[in-house]
């Protein structure tokens, strides 16, 4: 190697200029930071012509390499020598983080320590080693280079520890949200579930499945693709076969399709089987026993539906640094499953409680017996109303403006009194037509008539023949205008709004809504409801409690009672007498079949057209359990479980 004691000032800078530029440059890309620890050195070591250069970080007494160029001839005596001999001081009042450079010779020559703390205890430095004693002239731009350079290489030696520290701190949380996935439900299910789910996500494995032992058999329990297990499925009951012989020889099994290797006859045949209904490429079966008993307690099984690359992929090696909480969280769930159904059997079937509840199953097999055999009312509530039994209900018979009104609301009126009187400005403009037209064709008629009884006024036979048709035309005409006019004069008769019937007007809003108002043709006016014929109760029977009715109306007619919403401490007694044979849609959505039955005359009381009312509808004699449980026995008849 050149002496470096052989070149100038000049000749050092010129060279450490583009090591600074490109040490710089590098620092701001994205280099790799052991690419750039190697190029400065490197560098270094091409710029100063040292033997060797080494990089490295001091901890105390730790020291770690970062990068090395060269042969470190002084490394021997450097052991023995204290750290201030290193450019670390042992002792400061206040933490220093500017360059330190210090220049040392000895027997094989020249060596520098050029040192910069980064933190209170840590420091990053640079030694040169040379096999001779060099100039002071050659000391003194090589030790600036080195600051500068030291300064350079500070933030990217922290950025690499940032990213470093970083990547562990990911890899902690990882590892965390793992064992917590691990370690999540609460039934063995839905345990199970999260396990499976939480590795097929970890690993990228394309299906974990796990099963537990009942018996000298293994159950599946769940997988990661699908928690509800399908029993009596082909492919469930072909991975429990398979499980059942591969395990019977060994704790753990792996296969990949297309590798040669021998298997027996019997797992080869339930491997084959398996294979071709799930379509796997590579599986991986492993036992979990319980570590005190040393008995088998569950078995994971993790598919991928294509091949690895490399063995590294292999479900086996990503498998190993997960085994151990895997196994153990598998364990807990099903101590977790054990002991609360464990712990909830020992204290239900204590000594000091087996009486109470041999007591409570008596108890509990009474009431049943009861529930089934003694006879109770089936009794219905429904809503419903109270109408009249009969009623009319009057509508506009033609469009007009209400020009009178001679009732109230609630005034008793005789059949055949005026209720209203309406006025049709059209009605009353053809009418004024008809008679203008009229009035024209018998002035005209009576013209002739005139001009024909006056002899001579008709000079000749031909002129008389004209007349005479004309005259016939005028009576055909008006003849025409006055079936009209009576045609008109009935419609507006008609305007003249009569009770049909004896009774009660029944609209509460009539003088504010149609005194001199405009209504339209078969617009709704009012009703007259005859007290003298009795009311009718019309119920709304719930479509889904229909059947318990008809069932009960073809045997004899149910009984009703019903109490009005306004005075409900009076009792209303009847019997259904219809049920329509339609179910309509109410308001509220509901599906209700209509049915009536009309009040006994001594049951006349205050009531009103429209009130509201709450019946309870008698449906025959029924099981105490099943009246009193209906609701949820219907819940469960209306809905499709197979």
């Amino acid at each position: 190697m050149p002496n470096p004691s052989h070149r100038n000032d000049d000749g050092i800078w010129k060279d450490a200029e583009a090591l600074i530029e490109r040490v710089e440059s590098s620092a701001r890309s994205n280099v790799k930071p052991t690419t750039f620890f190697d190029d400065l050195v490197g560098g270094l070591r091409l710029t100063t012509r040292a033997n060797a250069v080494t990089l490295s970080v001091v901890n105390g007494e730790d020291l770690v390499l970062l990068a090395r160029s060269g042969v470190m001839l002084h490394a021997a005596e450097a052991d023995g020598e204290p750290a201030e001999a290193f450019g670390v001081p042992a002792n400061e009042a206040s933490p220093d983080f500017t360059s330190h450079c210090r220049w040392f010779d000895g027997e094989l020559g020249s060596r520098l320590n050029v040192c910069q703390r980064l933190q209170t205890d840590r420091w990053l430095q640079l030694d040169f080693s040379f096999e001779i004693a060099l100039d002071l002239g050659v000391r003194e731009p090589i030790g600036e280079l080195a600051e500068v350079l030291l300064d350079l290489t500070a933030p990217v030696v922290l950025r690499d520890e940032l990213e470093e520290l970083q990547r562990r701190v990911n890899t902690r949380t990882d590892r965390d949200d793992l064992i917590r996935g691990l370690n999540q439900g609460i039934g063995l299910t839905d345990s199970f579930g999260s396990i499976a789910t939480t590795l097929a996500s970890a690993c990228h494995f394309d299906r974990v499945s796990l099963l537990r032992r009942r018996g000298k058999c293994f159950r599946l329990v769940t997988t990661s693709a699908q928690q509800k297990v399908i029993r009596r499925a082909r492919q469930i009951r072909l991975m429990e076969r398979l499980v059942g012989i591969v395990l019977s020889k060994s704790d753990s099994f792996e296969h990949q399709v297309g590798n040669a290797v021998d298997l027996e006859a019997d797992v080869s045949d339930a491997l084959e089987l398996y294979c071709n209904q799930s379509g796997f490429r590579e599986i991986y079966i492993r036992l979990v026993r319980d570590p005190q008993r040393y008995q088998a307690v569950a078995v994971v099984v993790v598919e991928r539906f294509q091949a690895a690359e490399s063995d590294f992929e292999r479900i086996q090696q990503q498998m190993q640094s997960l085994l151990s909480p895997l196994e153990d969280a598998v364990r807990d769930a099903l101590r977790r499953e054990d002991s609360g159904w464990g712990l909830i059997a020992s204290r239900v079937w204590s000594p000091a409680n087996r009486k109470k509840v041999a007591g409570s199953i008596m108890t509990l097999i009474v009431l049943a017996v009861a529930a089934l055999f003694i006879p109770m009312e089936l009794r219905l509530s429904v809503e419903g109303r109270v109408v009249a039994t009969e009623q009319s209900r009057l509508f506009s018979p033609a469009e007009g403006v209400v020009s009178a009104i001679a009732v109230s609301n609630g005034e008793g009126v005789n059949k055949g009194a005026l209720l209203m009187q309406l006025r049709s400005p059209a009605l009353d403009l053809q009418r004024r037509t008809v008679e203008g037209s009229l009035a024209t064709a018998e002035t005209r008629l009576v013209s002739l008539t005139a001009m024909r009884s006056r002899g001579n006024a008709v000079s000749n036979r031909e002129r008389e023949a004209e007349v005479a048709a004309e005259e016939r035309v005028l009576r055909k005409e008006i003849e025409g205008l006055k079936a009209q006019l009576l045609l008109l004069e009935s419609q507006q008769a008609n305007l003249t709004i009569r009770s049909p019937i004896d009774g009660l007007v029944d609209r509460w809003d009539l003088t504010q809504s149609l005194q001199s108002r405009p209504v339209t043709h078969g617009q709704y006016l009012l009703d007259v409801i005859s007290e003298t014929e009795g009311w009718t109760i019309e119920l709304d029977i719930p479509e889904q409690n229909i059947n318990y009715v008809l069932q009960q109306q073809r045997v004899a007619p149910c009984r009703c009672s019903f109490r009005l919403r306004s005075d409900p401490t009076r009792i209303y007694q009847g019997s259904i007498a219809e049920i329509a044979d339609v179910a309509n849609l109410v308001a509220t959505g509901e599906s209700v079949v209509p049915a009536t039955f009309s009040l006994k005359a001594e049951q006349m009381g205050e009531l009103r057209d429209g009130a509201t009312v709450v019946a309870q509808v008698e449906c025959g004699k029924c099981s105490l359990g099943f009246v009193v449980f209906r609701g949820l026995i219907q819940w469960y008849r209306s809905n499709p479980w197979f």
